[in-house]
């Protein structure tokens, strides 16, 4: 019986070390998406329970058609070199040569969606695939400077009534980032809401602001950050 459904979020081919990004550094014990999907199917044995698992492919364009398999053969092509993450091998040692069959195939049964475009596509076609399927408890899998976004986009679907009431969604970052990051680089911006907040009722907020950020032509987003980091030098000189 299908339990849980797995997404795991893909990533555009021209993504610097793209391969990195989405396997990791096993020298360094940071896993990917791809080798957490694994963590995930070994804890409990959760590959026991047959979950089923979905990655979609970017958007319609040279090469990106082909992301999905890609993706999905960078794992079946690199299975025997998962225990070269120190986190994986107690996990993986333990299993005999049947489970690893049957973890094998189950990867290999991994269903590739359709081209999308966004996150925001993404959450929307996977709520639909996994209500067909009867499955309520909805995994996203995605690097940890892109969780965050996930979580949004999950919490705005779901207000939106997109992923249905019965669904239960929750993320699992990996331990990669994207290019020469780390999870502190990710800045999170939210609506004041603390009662003591000298702001609280100031408009617009700064979330209000920012936000328009995303909707800007590259050279005034330039420009907005040029002029932001000015402001900044100004006043942390001034202290």
């Amino acid at each position: 019986m299908t339990e849980t459904g797995i997404l795991i979020h893909v990533y555009h081919l021209g993504a610097n070390n793209w391969e990195q990004l989405v396997w990791g550094e096993p020298d360094k014990d940071l896993m990917g998406p791809l080798p957490t999907l694994v963590k995930l199917l070994l804890i409990d044995q959760t590959y026991k329970s047959l979950p089923s698992i979905i990655l979609y492919t970017g958007p319609r364009g040279e090469n990106e058609l082909l992301l999905g398999g890609i993706t999905k053969q960078l794992l079946i092509k690199n299975f025997d070199k998962l225990h070269e993450f120190a986190q994986l091998r107690p996990l993986l040692n333990q299993l005999t040569e049947d489970n690893k069959q049957e973890i094998t195939s189950l990867i290999k049964q991994i269903t590739i969606g359709i081209p999308l475009n966004n996150t925001e596509d993404e959450i929307t076609q996977a709520a639909k695939h996994f209500e067909e399927l009867g499955v309520r408890n909805v995994i996203q899998i995605a690097v940890s400077s892109h969780a965050p976004r996930c979580i949004q986009m999950q919490s705005k679907a779901r207000r939106a009534g997109i992923i249905p009431n019965d669904q239960l969604w929750s993320v699992i970052a990996s331990d990669t980032t994207f290019n020469k990051t780390s999870p502190t680089d990710v800045t999170i911006i939210e609506p004041p809401h603390r009662g003591d907040d000298p702001l609280l009722n100031v408009h617009p907020s700064i979330s209000e602001v920012t936000k328009q950020y995303f909707s800007l032509t590259p050279k005034n987003k330039l420009a907005f950050i040029k002029y932001t980091e000015t402001f900044m030098d100004k006043v942390s000189s001034s202290k």
